[in-house]
């Protein structure tokens, strides 16, 4: 009786959840989660309700109720949004107006704002060294979140340096994600909370969390004026494989989008304590000390649209002779891969640089299974062997540079909270691609003929790779 009735049940699963699966994900992710659904349809409908769907409802409602909570002066954000409009080169206001929509939708909205000063820093250890002097400097607070934060010698830097603020009364509030930084939690992050800094995990992992979604914002804001975003992690330079250095590129940000980025700090702060961030020392009237135009893009799993995915697509789109992409991971979802392609194909020149290696090589196996649809199409790409090649940056003509969290993985695009920074400003482009051309020449280019040729096995593992591609 008992086996009757687990079959009966087995089949009722399988036929009520093909319609809940196929109407919430794309035909790609609904077959990889129908596919264990049919298979074991009890533990499968389980392993669903935990890892697929479990808490994003939740988090969508703390993002809405922590923006509905802090006060914002919209008058001024709409005065700059519209000053900053007026100053993008009229090919690319799509591209704002589609960002703008998108994060409009996403609980608040991000407004394009001018008026901002940018440094891009790619030296190793630059970062940190920047960060420490603004936080040494800090007189009210210091907001840091970032994904990965070791316990080693860039790591008790920054630490140290947030102690000597707290003692001099600097509110000093670290958020860090729970699986990346278990370890240093223990060590590192312990000494910090006893000198008084706020230490907290971001997404706790507990038995009724979604486990395969993280944290992997990378945002540091001091006093509500500089602020900081990119793809460094708090980290050694020269922790990279093998000892290899990290290439990173990280965006220092003095002006009104420094707020913005406050805005995602206070999101996450309040996802993880419950408290609310607010007043005039926290979101303080903005400085204008320069004249850059800056679109901030956040994108994660509780927020209505997939942002990050849309804007990339976008800016493949806007392209006219030259695209540059560096990125650790290319795993890139259907509307991805095919703007890469279209611009390709329409005669633009479309270089992709990612490492030969990477800390992921089950990621690096799958995303070599795409290689030949690129290079089918036109598209260059180099293999960079120097180091760690992590930096998360685009490139488009001389108009804008986008310099974010986010990888050219299913992982950003649609799993991880992720950020991006669009920077409309031929000053930042021209930094931005001096420091692509030196990956580039430090790159072996993919040879186009020469690729089908490689061993069947080889081909054979990438390709069963790729199956996994929607949760790489």
């Amino acid at each position: 009786m008992f086996r009757l009735a687990y079959r009966l049940l087995g089949w009722l699963l399988r036929l009520a959840m093909v319609p809940v699966v196929a109407r919430r994900h794309t035909p790609a992710n609904a077959a990889a989660w129908l596919a264990p659904i049919v298979l074991l349809p009890v533990p499968g409908t389980v392993a669903y309700l935990l890892l697929a769907r479990l808490g994003l409802e939740r988090n969508a409602r703390k993002h809405r109720h922590v923006r509905d909570v802090i006060e914002r002066d919209d008058r001024l954000r709409e005065q700059a949004g519209h000053r900053a409009r007026l100053g993008v080169r009229r090919e690319q206001r799509d591209l704002v107006r589609l960002a703008e929509h998108l994060s409009t939708r996403q609980m608040g909205g991000f407004p394009i704002l001018d008026g901002n000063a940018v440094e891009l820093l790619a030296r190793p250890g630059e970062m940190v060294e920047r960060l420490v002097a603004d936080v040494d400097a800090a007189r009210h607070h210091a907001h840091l979140m970032f994904f990965i934060w070791k316990d080693d010698r860039a790591g008790r830097r920054v630490a140290q340096a947030l102690a000597r603020a707290a003692d001099r009364g600097v509110r000093c509030r670290v958020l860090v994600d729970a699986w990346a930084t278990r370890r240093m939690r223990a060590s590192l992050g312990a000494w910090m909370r006893e000198r008084g800094i706020a230490v907290h995990p971001m997404l706790a992992m507990h038995p009724l969390a979604r486990m395969d979604i993280r944290n992997h914002r990378k945002v540091a804001v001091v006093d509500g004026r500089v602020a900081y975003t990119g793809s460094t992690n708090i980290h050694d330079p020269g922790s990279g494989l093998d000892g290899g250095v990290w290439h990173q590129v990280s965006a220092r940000v003095h002006g009104p989008t420094a707020l913005q980025l406050q805005m995602l700090f206070a999101e996450d702060w309040f996802f993880a304590t419950g408290q609310v961030l607010d007043g005039p020392s926290v979101f303080p009237d903005p400085e204008r000390p320069g004249d850059v135009a800056i679109q901030t893009v956040p994108g994660g799993p509780s927020y209505p649209a997939h942002t990050v995915q849309h804007v990339l697509v976008q800016a493949f789109a806007e392209a006219q002779r030259q695209v540059v992409v560096t990125t650790p991971y290319l795993v890139p979802d259907e509307p991805v891969l095919l703007a890469l392609r279209l611009a390709a194909l329409r005669g633009v020149r479309v270089d992709v640089v990612l490492p030969t290696r990477s800390d992921r090589p089950l990621a690096d196996a799958a995303g070599r299974a795409y290689f030949q649809e690129l290079l089918d199409a036109g598209v260059r790409i180099h293999l960079h062997s120097q180091g760690l090649l992590h930096a998360k940056t685009i490139s488009v003509d001389r108009a804008f540079a986008v310099i974010g969290t986010a990888n050219l993985d299913r992982r950003s695009l649609y799993l991880n909270y992720e950020d991006l920074l669009v920077l409309y400003d031929s000053a930042c482009v021209d930094r931005l691609r001096t420091e692509q051309a030196r990956w580039l020449r430090q790159a072996r280019r993919v040879d186009a003929d020469a690729w089908p040729s490689r061993s069947r096995m080889r081909a054979y593992a990438e390709h069963t790779a790729k199956l996994l591609s929607p949760v790489l």
